[in-house]
């Protein structure tokens, strides 16, 4: 495998996987800059193919186009995208991006009255990009076939067939084990700090009416949704259940670590005792520093220097090899 290529859609938990994916990049040495404005946040076409260099990690929020992928990504790259149930996937997304001067709707309860009420009638997509069915969207279905049940089903099939691991929001942990297992890379390669989470007081808890009313207009979401959570199901084996205890414990110590390296001047010696066994004594706490905010930050730039004080940081990433 020299190539990973990650179909990222929009408030699914793809920031927080994009993080992980871009730091073993910088561990590994992987090149990820794609040298090319016009495939970030939008449609993948039109890419002077010339100016593309050689790369390992595709990670940028692209309207999945097979053509133009066939032409950037080897036959034997990893081919991996990410889902969330699509009611709560819809209203994380109406909110996040303020959906209501769009349709014209006070609120998202509102929305979904007017959709039960069946006067919701725009289907065209806010900056062309966010709309009705986002997670089918996003991987490549028209929305012209959004209410063809069989052009649905045929973009299932095209989509399982193309993709390696489609992982699922609501199984993160098992999703990151079975990817892990793919890759070969260290359990500890895949700890992280959850990214972009709204607060509790800005969040809004969908009835069950609701979300069948939101899963009834996203159908082709709801379908995809329901076909890949199968898969993955299917692919969580007692040794990935494991795995998953190995991963959170490494989580819950990296993050007891990092709330205290951002909040004291103590010797790490004195820490020791306080996260088990990992060596905490050869770490300066400048680079502690830096790694610890870069898993609560925003993924850091493609074009981030070698020797930048966030790539040294990465060698902090020795103390979690152990798993």
């Amino acid at each position: 495998m020299r190539q990973i290529a990650f179909a990222k859609g929009f408030k699914v938990s793809g920031t927080t996987l994009a993080d992980i994916l871009l730091r073993i990049a910088y561990f590994n040495n992987w090149y990820t800059d794609l040298a090319s404005e016009s495939i970030a946040m939008g449609r993948l076409k039109d890419v002077t193919w010339g100016e593309i260099k050689d790369f390992n990690l595709v990670i940028e929020d692209n309207h999945w186009n097979r053509t133009e992928m066939k032409h950037m990504l080897d036959t034997d790259a990893l081919r991996i995208a990410m889902l969330r149930r699509p009611p709560i996937q819809f209203e994380s997304m109406f909110n996040f991006f303020d959906l209501r001067g769009f349709y014209n709707v006070t609120s998202i309860e509102d929305f979904i009255d007017k959709l039960e009420r069946n006067e919701i009638t725009n289907n065209s997509r806010f900056v062309k990009l966010f709309g009705r069915n986002p997670l089918s969207w996003f991987l490549g279905l028209d929305e012209s076939d959004f209410d063809n049940i069989t052009a649905i089903n045929n973009f299932i099939q095209r989509t399982e067939k193309m993709f390696d691991l489609v992982l699922i929001s609501e199984f993160f942990d098992e999703s990151l084990m079975i990817l892990r297992d793919m890759t070969g890379f260290p359990i500890s390669y895949f700890n992280y700090i959850p990214i972009n989470l709204r607060d509790e007081k800005k969040k809004y808890y969908l009835s069950k009416k609701q979300e069948e009313i939101l899963g009834n207009w996203n159908q082709a979401d709801t379908l995809l949704y329901k076909k890949f959570k199968r898969l993955l199901e299917d692919r969580i084996t007692p040794r990935i259940i494991q795995n998953v205890k190995t991963l959170q414990s490494i989580n819950n110590r990296m993050h007891n670590f990092c709330q205290t390296s951002l909040n004291t001047t103590s010797e790490y010696h004195d820490l020791d005792k306080r996260f088990g066994t990992f060596d905490w004594n050869h770490i300066d706490s400048n680079r502690s520093h830096f790694y610890c905010k870069s898993l609560e930050n925003k993924r850091p730039s493609h074009t981030q220097e070698k020797n930048s004080p966030l790539q040294n940081s990465f060698e902090v990433q020795r103390l979690f090899k152990r798993a």
